[in-house]
């Protein structure tokens, strides 16, 4: 099965068909999922309130007139669009938290950095 939200799915979400709903809001949760994973300093219940947030407040919308859905302009996939929500809806998170985003350590720098570690102690150790 494609896990791409597609916009005949948008419609009928729109049209309220229940099915289709249900099959909306798993894929909508895997992508938020897979977004907020990044976010390493914010904690799995903090990450489940903020997904909560992003369906119910930003894609559902408080009335249950899907705003987050009628709002996409359809420029972009839908999952593009929601990584974007997600970004901006964790990074406020961790502002109102007094915390800054930290990107995952895993980068070149940091291998760098190790490998440097290394060659001083194996040249301490044969000196």
């Amino acid at each position: 099965m494609n896990q791409e939200i597609d916009n005949k799915l948008l419609i009928k979400v729109i049209n309220q068909d229940d099915k289709s709903i249900k099959l909306f809001i798993d894929l909508c949760q895997n992508i938020i999922w897979g977004a907020l994973k990044r976010f390493d300093q914010i904690s799995y219940e903090d990450k489940e309130d903020v997904c909560s947030t992003i369906i119910y407040k930003k894609i559902y919308g408080l009335n249950g007139d899907w705003v987050g859905v009628k709002k996409f302009r359809g420029d972009c996939k839908f999952s593009s669009y929601l990584y974007q929500i997600v970004t901006y809806e964790a990074l406020s998170f961790l502002k109102s938290k007094a915390m800054k985003y930290k990107p995952k350590t895993d980068s070149v720098d940091g291998i760098y950095d190790l490998f440097s570690e290394i060659i001083d102690l194996n040249k301490k150790l044969t000196s």
